[in-house]
């Protein structure tokens, strides 16, 4: 029957000869699973073949995506494979995921006392209270805020800010941020992340946040008897900044 029916014999011919009641458009779901003979090609849970439901004769020839496991259903050629054990390996490698970003971006054992943090590093978080942080101390993302207000005249410079807060763990990823915010195929992972759109926590001393945060919205903290040098270097790469954004804007096709 099978090799009648995808021969292409006439179809009311193939229902008198077998004596089957079924619609001709349907006479391919009586016919049964096709089985990939190859050992390569077992289910890597099972260790059976895979089948494949046929086709109808007008349709397209079966491909590797339409194989899976009689046993588990397990879909070898698909890589959203729905089964149980490839949705619990998906499970365990995001919670795998999940455990190293928390180990990457924990709190600090020691976290910076306000009176501590340099001049330059004050002022870097003070532009961010201004525009991305609440007032828990929860910054970004940065691209929700980008209409809103910039942190600095480029993103080289806005990068170049959050880098070194980072660094100088005066800021950390809050671990809580969405996993495709992370590039999980790089070998630098969890630190390989899209810096505008992860979320970031102000980590300085806990006891200390709210009053640091006053601070930094109130700008306080200039000393002109040691930040005078710091706050001239600082105004000067700003400077130069707004004239590459400058540049730039002009130069645009």
């Amino acid at each position: 029957l099978i090799e009648r029916y995808y021969s292409g014999e006439n179809m009311s011919a193939l229902l008198n000869d077998y004596d089957l009641d079924v619609p001709a458009v349907r006479l391919f779901s009586l016919l049964p699973a096709t089985y990939v003979t190859s050992d390569k090609d077992e289910c890597e849970f099972c260790s059976v073949h895979l089948i494949a439901q046929r086709k109808s004769r007008t349709a397209v020839k079966l491909s590797p995506t339409d194989f899976y496991c009689p046993k588990c259903g397990h879909k070898p050629f698909v890589d959203d494979c729905g089964c149980a054990r490839c949705t619990q390996k998906r499970n365990d490698e995001i919670k795998r995921r999940r455990e190293l970003i928390y180990d990457a971006f924990k709190p600090s054992d020691t976290p910076a006392k306000f009176d501590a943090i340099t001049f330059r590093d004050k002022v870097y978080l003070g532009i961010l209270s201004k525009t991305v942080m609440d007032d828990s101390g929860l910054i970004g993302p940065l691209h929700i805020y980008r209409s809103a207000g910039r942190i600095s005249p480029t993103k080289e410079y806005t990068h170049v800010i959050l880098s070194r807060l980072i660094e100088g763990k005066l800021i950390r990823v809050n671990p809580e941020t969405e996993l495709c915010m992370f590039n999980c195929q790089s070998p630098n992972f969890p630190y390989d992340f899209n810096m505008d759109y992860v979320e970031y926590l102000l980590d300085v001393d806990e006891e200390e946040i709210e009053d640091s945060l006053k601070i930094l919205d109130d700008g306080d903290y200039y000393n002109p008897k040691t930040d005078v040098k710091g706050a001239s270097e600082l105004w000067k790469e700003l400077a130069v900044e707004e004239c590459l954004e400058y540049l730039t804007y002009h130069t645009k096709d």
